[in-house]
């Protein structure tokens, strides 16, 4: 695989993004992955992307993991409050 760990570890140059997180949009396969939620062939979706493509897509936040967590939430852990 040439992912960006293997690349990592054989120390070459790692891919950069044409567009800023902020700026991304969920691609058609996230859009694709929210219908299959909404029409109820997908339960759950289970993430280890970071950048929030698939909330901002529109799967609820009920019906997705992200392993990794999303670099735009913060959760404060002791009152437990969410920052959008």
């Amino acid at each position: 695989p040439q992912g960006i760990w293997t690349l990592q570890s054989q120390g070459k140059p790692l891919p950069t993004s044409q567009v800023p997180f902020p700026l991304a949009a969920p691609s058609l396969t996230h859009m694709a992955l929210r219908a299959l939620v909404d029409r109820g062939l997908v339960r759950f979706i289970c993430s280890q992307n970071v950048d929030g493509l698939h909330q901002r897509s529109g799967v609820p936040a009920d019906k997705l993991a992200e392993l990794h967590g999303n670099c735009f939430i913060e959760r404060c852990h002791r009152c437990k409050r969410t920052y959008r």
